[in-house]
């Protein structure tokens, strides 16, 4: 089957890394397979000159559409743009060329809101005129899909609900974000050194020591406070490795610095944490970053309540790492309705609670039984397989 998959690539986002993962199984299952790349340096830019460009592009895209068996596409609002109307006016125009062809569009958010429907008599009124929200963009791209009968694809059961809520008669598929093939992941743990992975690196530990993670970019979304404060009350013997840099979406706005890692920093010399806290900088590659997620004896997602509703780091640290400690958040109270007790729970800034179970990890057992058979069941092949049946 011939595959395209409209999307971003190789631009180091989360987007971006979840098209390489289900551009390599498809290719793994046979399939002939094309990226129709969106480029952040066009769509990313509001210029005049760039929304033509862009504009260019989406016309380039759909031209190429009908050549294809199946389309995969991948849909976040900034993917595609930054004006509404410009992001609305592009994914629709792709979706009509999806004419008699197989189709998915995959949602890395959903905004719809049930007060979406009473903006109808406003809009009249301005002949249509006035800038479309986020929630009418998705319900515009929902109608299209069920119009000409394709699949929406979502990462969190209560993203289904909403969706048929809406639209009861949609084909709607939703499965949590999975990134690797476990054979792959055994192979990854096989060939990796951790004493190879700290002599390339510069780290000097011993035996004894445990080794506490949190991987990604220094956004206030993800409260590193809360496990540095937890490293304060763990022995001697736990160290915090901190693997990440500034949001590259945050250097323009500051410049000299990124304040938060300027807070983070006072806190780590105020608690006298400095041999304790290491500060691993941006991970260059996904290669990179799996080293980390393996190196380390413990995974935390310390991330505060922000309306996601999956998350990709939270994929790759639970495929990667049996240890995973994740804040209680409508996102992973979300993901444990595939996960099961896969992984621990902490309120988000009881750092005791976390330091507790970081040196107590209750109920392991069942957490590793549960862990194990969520794998299995979502892995990445299957749901891939799934895309493809449920559009027979």
């Amino acid at each position: 089957m011939k595959i395209g998959i409209v999307s971003c690539f190789n631009e180091g986002e989360a987007n971006s890394e979840y098209t390489k993962v289900i551009y390599e199984e498809f290719i793994r299952q046979g399939h002939d397979v094309e990226i129709l790349r969106l480029p952040f340096s066009v769509f990313g830019n509001n210029s005049p000159s760039m929304r033509k460009r862009a504009d260019a592009i989406i016309g380039e895209i759909g031209k190429k559409i009908p050549h294809f068996d199946y389309i995969s596409i991948q849909y976040e609002f900034l993917l595609y743009g930054y004006n509404f109307s410009d992001v609305q006016r592009r994914v629709l125009y792709l979706l009509q060329q999806c004419n008699e062809k197989k189709f998915s569009v995959t949602f890395h958010r959903i905004d719809l809101n049930k007060k979406i429907k009473k903006r109808k008599w406003y809009k009249q009124l301005f002949n249509n005129k006035v800038l479309p929200t986020a929630d009418e963009i998705t319900l515009s791209i929902l109608d299209e899909i069920n119009r000409k009968q394709g699949l929406a694809i979502v990462h969190t059961l209560r993203d289904k609900e909403k969706i048929l809520a809406f639209n009861p008669q949609l084909k709607v598929f939703a499965h949590p974000l999975n990134y690797k093939r476990q054979e792959d992941v055994a192979k990854l743990k096989k060939s990796f050194s951790k004493k190879q992975y700290m002599e390339e690196k510069g780290i000097r530990l011993s035996a004894s020591d445990k080794i506490i993670g949190v991987i990604g970019s220094f956004v206030r979304v993800k409260d590193y406070t809360t496990v540095i404060k937890a490293l304060n009350y763990l022995p001697e013997n736990y160290h915090l490795f901190i693997f990440g840099g500034q949001h590259k979406l945050e250097i323009s706005m500051e410049p000299k610095g990124s304040s938060y890692i300027q807070e983070i920093l006072s806190l780590v010399s105020s608690l006298k944490l400095n041999k304790r806290v290491h500060f691993m900088g941006f991970q260059q590659s996904s290669e990179d970053m799996l080293n980390a997620y393996l190196f380390c004896d413990y995974v935390v997602l310390p991330y505060i309540e922000c309306g996601e509703m999956a998350s990709a780091a939270a994929g790759n640290a639970l495929e990667l790492n049996s240890n995973v400690f994740a804040s209680r958040n409508h996102c992973f109270e979300e993901w444990k309705k595939f996960t099961g007790e896969a992984f621990y729970s902490f309120d988000m800034g009881n750092y005791m609670e976390l330091a507790e179970k970081i040196q107590s990890m209750p109920d392991k057992k069942n957490i590793n039984q549960q862990r194990v058979a969520y794998l299995e069941q979502y892995s990445i092949s299957k749901n891939i397989q799934h895309y493809l049946d449920l559009l027979d």
